[in-house]
């Protein structure tokens, strides 16, 4: 039920894509869609974003999940959307491939270091098209619970109201109370504790958010993907250098957890 935000710890050392035209690359990944074998592999840059070497404290640049660039002064080029992407070592694909994944593919990478003249060919660009964040076809709105949350005058969270299962019937109902536009649930306000008179908007915030698959990663954004605690401690068990987790605020409920939960009921 635990699940983690995964994405690369320092932002010192970035990524850029080299050699390849953005309409063979950049606009299939922008639209979800999978970069063709023939583009492959692809040739990307190691740079110190920081343009400070001195600023480094690690052994080496060729860390075990790294960050694609999206800063254009930089030469970045990273799609903003496209589905779940990270940047990864071999070490990590090869945790992944033991469990159960969305469609997806591991792209290799070949990976040069201008600074250290030096180039490796053991880094994959993970990708998993589709938006996680709210899709019918992927979430199971209906079992899914929420609650209203603000601030008090100290800028303590207080929950103001709490949505059983069935509340939100699909993600067009999900937009309408996000967007203030559903009948029956309002969404309140909350005065800023630092600005008077200036309001806040209450959160609708999940707190079981139930999936209809059972896989053991989870679609996320360019830069980051939800992963399960069995890969969370096995990439921990390996060292796996430069990695950053962070646990979801909310729990994610695979299909095969919840119907556990109902069968614990019974």
């Amino acid at each position: 039920m635990k699940f983690y935000e995964l994405s690369a710890k320092t932002f010192q050392w970035k990524v850029i894509l080299t050699g390849q035209k953005s309409h063979e690359v950049l606009i299939p990944l922008k639209k979800g869609k999978f970069v063709e074998e023939k583009e492959l592999p692809l040739t990307m840059e190691l740079i110190d974003s920081y343009e400070d070497i001195n600023l480094w404290e690690g052994e080496t640049p060729f860390v075990d999940i790294l960050c694609w660039s999206s800063d254009f002064t930089l030469g970045g080029n990273c799609p903003d959307i496209g589905g779940g992407m990270s940047i990864i070592s071999q070490q990590i694909k090869e945790v992944f491939e033991k469990y159960k994944l969305p469609p997806h593919r591991f792209y290799p990478v070949e990976m040069h270091s201008p600074h250290y003249k030096e180039t490796r060919d053991n880094y994959f660009l993970f990708h998993m098209p589709g938006n996680g964040i709210s899709d019918n076809e992927k979430v199971d709105y209906e079992k899914c619970t929420f609650e209203q949350v603000s601030r008090d005058q100290d800028d303590n969270r207080v929950v103001v109201a709490s949505y059983p299962e069935g509340t939100i019937k699909s993600r067009e109902h999900w937009l309408d109370v996000e967007m203030g536009t559903d009948p029956e649930i309002k969404i309140g306000s909350f005065e800023h504790y630092l600005i008077p008179g200036y309001d806040m908007k209450n959160g609708f915030n999940y707190v079981n958010k139930v999936y209809k698959h059972d896989y053991d990663i989870l679609w996320g954004i360019p830069g980051m993907i939800y992963i399960s605690e069995e890969i969370k401690k096995d990439l921990e068990a390996i060292n796996c250098i430069n990695s950053f987790f962070y646990e979801t605020p909310f729990n994610m409920i695979r299909a095969f957890e919840y119907q556990q939960g109902l069968d614990n009921e019974s």
